[in-house]
């Protein structure tokens, strides 16, 4: 198979006939002018040989610039730049061996420290709570959490406790004083009506304890059957269901031993 014959580029400016052109580069190589034919076909041929081998050179060179720059921004530091970065030249591996271990004694020091430190810390807390509980549960301290006193119940509770103290007062009274009028203190304390003159004495006043004694008096005369006479019948068929006869006199009873004794007389 025929090569077709390539058709030279003619120079528009001088009219000459291109003597080479490059395949890779496509450049046209022109003639000199006075010079031979075979000398400017050398010369153009030396010429793009040359421009050819400085571009491949550019690239190359390029190219190893390109790699330099990674193989250095990739690059790490090997121990002996570590330690020169850090003592600021370099170091002998017994000194340095030396100065890492003096590093991690410290550090151990300080973490020996901070455990102590929680230690004592954890410690100050519990005890600082098992004192509050304590100081809740004996009424010292207040808890912080319980909801505030209702007013209204604080007050029924009080109004019930000096109501509660009146009436152990009163009763109190009645029976110290029912044994200097002849009256039957379990009488008086079961009657209502007698209590009902009882109701605007206060145990407080100076005067209360003469004033129950006239109260007393005041009632045997009227109702006869509030002396202790007049209770003999019931108190001897009290004995008869089971009573021992031996009770002391009202007026050496505690007040304890008369509510004993009228709970029992009112259940039997």
């Amino acid at each position: 198979m025929e090569t077709p014959d390539l058709v030279m580029p003619v120079h528009p400016g001088t009219g000459l006939t291109a003597v080479y052109v490059s395949p890779r580069t496509g450049r046209a190589f022109w003639p000199i002018k006075g010079g031979s034919e075979d000398a400017g076909d050398a010369g153009e041929s030396a010429g793009d040989g040359d421009a050819d081998a400085s571009t491949d050179a550019g690239a190359e060179a390029e190219a190893a610039g390109s790699a330099a720059d990674s193989a250095k921004g990739d690059a790490k530091p090997t121990p002996k730049d570590v330690t020169k970065s850090s003592a600021g030249k370099d170091e002998d591996p017994a000194a340095t061996i030396a100065r890492l271990e003096k590093e991690l004694k410290g550090a151990r020091g300080e973490a020996a420290k901070e455990r102590v430190s929680a230690k004592e810390a954890a410690a100050t807390e519990a005890r600082a709570a098992m004192v509050q509980e304590l100081g809740k549960a004996l009424g010292l301290i207040k808890d912080e959490k319980a909801p505030p006193p209702d007013p209204a119940k604080l007050m029924a509770e009080i109004e019930r406790a000096q109501a509660a103290h009146r009436d152990t007062a009163v009763e109190l009274a009645v029976y110290k004083g029912a044994a200097a009028h002849g009256a039957d203190p379990d009488a008086l304390t079961d009657s209502r009506a007698f209590l009902n003159t009882l109701a605007k004495l206060d145990p407080a006043a100076d005067g209360f304890t003469k004033a129950v004694g006239k109260a007393i008096e005041q009632a045997v005369k009227d109702n006869p059957k509030l002396s202790a006479a007049g209770q003999a019948p019931a108190r001897a068929s009290g004995e008869f269901s089971g009573g021992t006869g031996d009770e002391p006199p009202s007026g050496t009873r505690s007040i304890d031993d008369i509510r004993a004794e009228r709970r029992k007389r009112r259940a039997g």
